[in-house]
């Protein structure tokens, strides 16, 4: 009876020592009701004495804003990654996961969703971490969305198609077809650095002709925008200045809401 009682203590003795301190357990209670902020807050204070908890509890503070991120509530999202701002570390995954859910997003075909939520955020995600979480999400949105063959309804240049190829950090707007003076496989557009709210420069190639010397020329513009509606709708806007040259913009699969003003 006494090795019984001795071996039913050490049992409860190795119980105890394998148990997750309180303030582990409180924060994995208000994760799963969804606190996540509350549940960080609770995981931070696992602290030395609880050295075998350590690594676990900065697993779970990685779990608790991943379900945070996943729930698409930025403003709660922006507010804990500011507050968590002297935890280097913790800041690091912040990121690596805000980069992996832009990731995850176009893999599941929630790329519109994906494009509402950077322009609205631009500002406060540069501030709570840095511009590249935002050049990073852009690129590969642009990736996503750039390549591939667009129409327009312009009617100046109806019926003319465009295709993107990717050279390094540059988008080549080519003819896909030889029609109202642009010829097939030729560079119309060049869409490089991205100026913020799904806008990128465009160099487009511009037809100009001097009606004094009865001389036409081309050459790519530094002065056009592409700003990008949705997966598939885009508005590339120049406008050219250098008097006689032939001044217009054009637009590549107008969204409706501007076509009365087309």
């Amino acid at each position: 009876m006494k090795h019984f009682t001795l071996l039913a203590l050490a049992i409860v003795a190795m119980a105890a020592c394998n148990r997750p301190p309180k303030p582990y357990r409180e924060a994995m209670e208000m994760i799963g009701s969804g606190k996540y902020e509350y549940g960080i807050e609770m995981l931070k204070r696992v602290t030395i004495e609880d050295k075998s908890w350590l690594d676990s509890a900065a697993l779970r503070k990685n779990d608790a804003f991943e379900q945070l991120v996943g729930v698409g509530d930025w403003e709660r999202t922006l507010i804990l990654v500011d507050r968590e701002s002297d935890d280097k570390a913790f800041k690091r995954e912040m990121k690596r996961i805000v980069i992996d859910y832009a990731k995850q997003q176009i893999a599941n075909g929630q790329i519109d969703s994906l494009m509402r939520v950077l322009p609205a955020n631009e500002k406060e995600m540069i501030a709570c971490f840095d511009s590249t979480v935002v050049q990073k999400i852009a690129d590969m949105i642009a990736a996503k969305v750039f390549l591939g063959t667009w129409s327009t309804d312009k009617r100046s240049i109806k019926g003319c198609e465009i295709y993107f190829e990717r050279d390094g950090d540059i988008y080549l707007g080519k003819s896909n077809k030889s029609i109202s003076g642009w010829t097939k496989d030729k560079t119309i557009y060049k869409i490089s650095t991205y100026k913020g709210n799904l806008v990128w420069k465009c160099q487009p190639r511009i037809f100009s002709y001097n009606y004094y010397y009865d001389k036409s020329s081309e050459y790519f513009g530094s002065k056009g925008t592409v700003r990008l509606f949705s997966a598939d709708s885009m508005l590339i806007d120049y406008v050219s200045i250098n008097s006689p040259l032939t001044t217009f913009a054009r637009m590549v699969e107008m969204p409706d809401s501007l076509k009365a003003g087309k």
